[in-house]
């Protein structure tokens, strides 16, 4: 139960950030958990919540928000709470090292390639070595 007067302010919802979040093996990510109050205002929560990991295999948490990565890939769901309230954020650690460097680079080569209206689209077997 929150503390101060009956008419303060009270948490309604709360937010975690990012939502899901691509990492790279033993790498690090500080979470922002923001709590939104019923008058309307919201105030950052991240050093009075709560984590937990769901699989600390993969991805473990601190107290102060800090999501870790282990040398495993796979997924883990970090969830945050805050008074009676939760949030959760998804951490993905790819099998291939390459997806977190690759994927800036494509999306960029898609649109320079769609963005030019006299160059002819890539072949279908061109996209499927590509991905899609």
């Amino acid at each position: 139960m929150p503390h101060g007067s009956d008419d303060a302010p009270q948490v309604v919802a709360i937010d975690v950030q990012p939502k899901i979040r691509t990492m790279r093996e033993r790498s690090q990510q500080r979470l922002l958990v923001t709590a939104t109050l019923s008058d309307g205002s919201s105030r950052d929560v991240t050093h009075e919540a709560v984590y937990t990991s769901n699989d600390d295999t993969r991805a473990t948490v601190d107290q102060h928000g800090r999501v870790a990565t282990k040398m495993m890939a796979g997924e883990s769901a970090i969830v945050a709470r805050f008074q009676d309230h939760v949030a959760a954020t998804f951490v993905t650690v790819p099998l291939n090292r390459a997806e977190c460097h690759d994927i800036p680079y494509f999306c960029a080569r898609v649109l320079a390639i769609l963005a030019e209206p006299s160059r002819e689209l890539p072949s279908a077997r061109l996209l499927g070595r590509w991905g899609w």
